[in-house]
């Protein structure tokens, strides 16, 4: 950074201040794209996560991953109401990215969360709650994997797995 005369630089006082001035700079210019990143929930960082649970009364569990708590706040910025089908429809699809389907028969509504959404299925269930009018109900489960998604293994490569393991596991 420094752009200053070759014979300048060599006077040792200003040498060491545009040293110093170099090294504020660099902490400025990584606090700027830090405030950028802030900005937008899927990029923030630790600390503005935080402040967000703290302001939306989120509890973080030991386990979490920062992908998984901003997942969270997501959920709660997205139960603003109002609301309509196709705003549900909407809300679901960009709290689901890892798949899902919806099913949508006069007061009932099915969700079914892609295998890899397991963690989820609590946090969609708190914002159909409260998204969802009164007199409709609303049932959130897992889609596991069934015949159509096994039947491209043999049976030799499916035997070495439990029932339970084909049935949940995200590494068949």
């Amino acid at each position: 950074m420094n752009e200053a005369p070759e014979i300048i630089l060599q006077i040792p006082d200003i040498n060491q201040t545009y040293k110093a001035v170099d090294v504020q700079m660099e902490k400025l210019t990584a606090a700027v794209e830090q405030l950028e990143k802030d900005i937008f929930i899927e990029d923030m960082g630790e600390y503005k996560i935080k402040r967000w649970e703290q302001l939306l009364g989120i509890t973080a569990f030991d386990d979490d991953t920062l992908s998984d708590r901003r997942f969270r706040i997501q959920t709660k910025i997205l139960e603003r109401l109002p609301y309509s089908y196709r705003v549900v429809v909407r809300k679901l699809n960009t709290l689901a990215l890892d798949g899902m389907d919806i099913e949508i028969n006069n007061k009932d509504v099915l969700v079914k969360l892609a295998l890899a959404s397991k963690k989820k299925i609590k946090d969609v269930a708190e914002m159909l709650e409260v998204t969802l009018p009164l007199n409709m109900t609303y049932e959130v489960i897992i889609m596991y994997h069934t015949y159509g998604y096994l039947s491209k293994y043999t049976y030799g490569e499916l035997s070495k797995f439990t029932y339970g393991q084909l049935r949940e596991s995200t590494e068949v």
